[in-house]
C-alpha cells in the first residue's frame, strides 16, 4: 500500500509562521514535528512506500524533512518522495487526484499531516472485503469539520459541517481526513476532480457514500486536528491517552 500525504495547506490560522514554514514542520511539544510522527506511524505499520504532496514553494523545506528521516534507522528502509504539485492552488480534490493519477496499487492511503493521532491508527486500520474506501475517524468535538455518519459497518453520508442540529443525534463520528481507498475509488476521484475541482474532499466521500454505499469506517481513537497553537498544546495532553 502506498500512502499519499496532502501538505498543500497554508495554514492561515498560523500567521506569518506559516510564510516561511509549513504547520506540520513546526515543533510539537513532544519535540517531533508532526509529519515526522506521521511518517514514523507509517513505518511502525509497515506502510513505506510515501508520497507527500506539496506546493511548490514548500518543496524544498519537506525534502530537508525527508532527507533527515531518510538518515534515520527506520528511514532506510523507506521510500518517500515529495511531489511538486501546482493543483495544490486549486483544491485538495484536484490535488490528490494529480498525486495518484500514476497509481495502480490495490490499496492506497490518503493522510493529512496536520492530524495528530494519539496512538497509531494505521496498524490496525485494515479495509474490510467489499468496500471501495474505508474512512478513518475519531470522537466528535465542537468545532470539527467532517461529520461522518454511519449505519453498522456502513458509511450513510459525511458532511463537511454539519446541516442542522438534529444530525448530532445520529451516530456518527468526526472524519480525521485519513481513508483507504482502493483502485476504482482513485479512478472515480479523478473524475470527480474534474467536474468539482473546489469542492472539499468530504463531498467525494459523500457521493461514494450515498450512490454506491460502498464505503466503510474505522475507529482510531482520539486525535487534534492543529490548526492553531492552541492545538498544539492540546496535543500534549493526548499523550498515552
Amino acid at each position: 500500500m502506498r500512502a499519499f500525504v496532502l501538505a498543500g495547506g497554508r495554514g492561515t490560522r498560523f500567521g506569518d509562521f506559516s510564510k516561511f514554514m509549513p504547520k506540520s514542520l513546526l515543533p510539537l511539544p513532544t519535540g517531533e514535528t508532526l509529519l515526522s510522527r506521521l511518517l514514523f506511524q507509517l513505518g511502525q505499520a509497515g506502510i513505506c512506500d510515501i508520497v507527500i504532496s506539496t506546493r511548490p514553494e514548500l518543496k524544498l523545506a519537506f525534502d530537508c524533512c525527508v532527507d533527515t528521516l531518510l538518515q534515520s534507522e527506520m528511514g532506510k528502509a523507506m521510500r518517500i518522495s515529495v511531489l511538486s504539485n501546482s493543483e495544490h492552488a486549486v483544491g485538495p480534490v484536484p490535488a490528490l487526484a494529480r498525486a495518484v493519477k500514476e497509481s495502480t496499487l490495490k490499496r492506497s492511503l490518503l493522510c493529512l499531516p496536520d492530524i495528530y493521532y494519539a496512538r497509531n491508527p494505521f496498524i490496525s486500520s485494515l479495509m474490510p472485503r467489499g468496500f471501495a474506501v474505508s474512512l478513518l475517524v475519531g470522537p466528535v468535538k465542537d468545532g470539527r469539520s467532517g461529520f461522518v455518519r454511519v449505519s453498522g459497518t456502513r458509511v450513510v453520508d459525511v458532511q463537511y459541517v454539519l446541516s442542522g442540529t438534529a444530525d448530532r443525534c445520529q451516530e456518527g463520528y468526526n472524519w480525521t481526513g485519513a481513508a483507504i481507498m482502493n483502485v476504482d475509488a482513485l479512478l472515480e476521484l479523478i473524475a470527480f476532480s474534474n467536474v468539482a475541482e473546489d469542492a472539499p474532499l468530504d463531498d467525494f466521500f459523500n457521493r461514494l457514500a450515498i450512490q454506491s454505499r460502498s464505503v466503510t469506517w474505522f475507529f482510531c481513537g482520539p486525535f487534534v486536528n492543529v490548526n492553531s497553537f492552541e492545538s498544539l498544546i492540546e496535543c500534549a495532553s493526548l499523550q498515552g491517552s
